[in-house]
């Protein structure tokens, strides 16, 4: 069996961590182990890890046996499981055999950490950057190399294996005012650790224009920039659609010009009438 002060630094320690013995029955328990997997304190002592934990999954069932028969770790650095009421959770473990005065092995000890709501924020952030198609991007100055995310060359119309370099990424930029703008944005960020976000015109690997939000961050080491991030997103839709209102009100408002027609709003709750240029000249 473990050693008393083993046993007294497992129940007092912050992370969720239990020793068991080769029956995995538990010996000794932290209390996160406890919060988090909803056990009343004083309740595990003696009891079977699959009693206490009723939706255990099999696969970590499997790893605590597999350790204590070969004598070694096993990880699991972080996997979603589904329970029988058709519930998700996330589960990270890390297992390790003990050894009991004569050297032999007596069990395992047990750290597992739910990761559950960690991996919900993701998923929420993940979804709501497909919804906003927002996608991110880094630049990595110091091995050369760059990264986009799927949403970022789903935007480019590039395929999945694409591999991007900072001047093919740039040249995607609408030749003219669009690249030299961007250009002059990276040169600042990259010398003088400015950041940028602009909207700008990119023609896509299919050949389409479409406007995007580019936004930038550098980060700075010792007054070098080693690296720069940021998100790109799709703002096509609505550019063209902020564009299309402008003519039409251009063109309303040249039509009521020459028609001599003037326009005027009344405010009831402030009793205030609000007159537009073509009325104060129909009525000098």
């Amino acid at each position: 069996m473990e050693n008393i002060q083993t046993l007294n630094f497992i129940k007092h320690s912050p992370v969720p961590m239990a020793s068991l013995d080769k029956d995995l029955r538990i010996l000794a328990n932290s209390g996160s182990f406890n919060r988090n997997y909803g056990i009343t304190s004083g309740q595990t002592e003696g009891k079977s890890i699959e009693d206490l934990i009723p939706d255990i999954p099999g696969k970590l069932v499997d790893a605590l046996k597999k350790s204590l028969a070969e004598e070694r770790s096993e990880v699991n650095d972080g996997e979603r499981f589904i329970r029988e009421d058709g519930s998700s959770h996330w589960l990270k473990w890390n297992i390790n055999p003990w050894s009991d005065a004569d050297g032999d092995v007596g069990g395992v000890v047990l750290v597992l950490e739910s990761l559950t709501s960690a991996q919900r924020e993701i998923e929420l952030l993940r979804m709501s950057q497909q919804v906003a198609n927002v996608g991110g991007w880094e630049v990595d100055l110091i091995n050369n190399r760059i990264h986009w995310s799927k949403i970022t060359k789903d935007i480019h119309e590039v395929p999945e294996d694409f591999e991007p370099d900072l001047e093919t990424g740039i040249n995607f930029y609408k030749e003219g005012k669009d690249r030299e703008k961007i250009i002059k944005l990276v040169n600042r960020g990259i010398e003088k650790g400015k950041s940028w976000d602009v909207e700008l015109r990119i023609i896509t690997a299919k050949g389409n224009e479409k406007w995007v939000r580019a936004k930038g961050q550098p980060e700075l080491i010792k007054g070098k920039c080693v690296r720069i991030y940021g998100t790109f997103q799709d703002i096509d839709a609505q550019k063209r659609a902020t564009e299309e209102h402008a003519i039409i009100s251009e063109r309303l408002e040249i039509a009521t010009k020459a028609a001599q027609v003037g326009i005027w709003d009344y405010d009831i709750v402030n009793n205030k009438l609000v007159w537009d240029d073509n009325m104060y000249r129909l009525y000098g």
